[in-house]
């Protein structure tokens, strides 16, 4: 998220793929929720994650397709939602993906936690710092922001973008 400005959930540093990749997680042990995820989105995240070892490797694998291969939907042409049903649609064509936000960190959490990685969705405001005068800043409807946190044995909950640049519209 560095590069939309400040991040203001989360005073750690941003960490580079490297220190990403040295990090560990543990298999979530509350993952029996994930038997209701549709076959389509399962081969989808066998296919991201194929010759990727277990935990971050596949996260961020995952985030690197979506962020590089996706697009951002300004108007209304992403239908909106975040439902199973709704992410297998937003997914149905691995190679043209056009949604906002929310969608993309639901579906990158849905299909990390497949990965067997601990990974939570957040949603808040990211402000650029330029915006900022005497320590406040207005907050606009166009500052939300969603993004995943997996959670490491070293660090704790650590963010990672998953959500393509608004500048990548289809």
């Amino acid at each position: 998220l560095g590069r939309h400005g400040l991040r203001l959930h989360d005073p750690r540093p941003e960490l580079t793929e490297l220190e990403l990749r040295r990090l560990t997680t543990r298999a979530d042990e509350a993952d029996g929720d994930l038997d209701l995820v549709p076959p389509r989105l399962r081969d989808l995240a066998g296919d991201t994650f194929e010759g990727e070892a277990p935990g971050l490797p596949r996260t961020l694998a995952l985030a690197s397709r979506l962020v590089d291969e996706g697009f951002y939907d300004h108007g209304d042409t992403a239908r909106p939602g975040h439902s199973l049903a709704r992410l297998e649609e937003f997914l149905a064509e691995p190679d043209r993906v056009i949604g906002f936000a929310e969608q993309y960190a639901a579906s990158a959490g849905v299909l990390s936690r497949i990965g067997g990685t601990p990974t939570r969705v957040v949603v808040g405001y990211v402000l650029p710092v330029a915006r900022y005068r005497n320590g406040a800043a207005e907050v606009r409807a166009d500052d939300i922001e969603a993004w995943i946190e997996v959670k490491t044995v070293e660090r704790g909950w650590v963010p990672i973008a998953v959500t393509p640049d608004r500048s990548r519209e289809p």
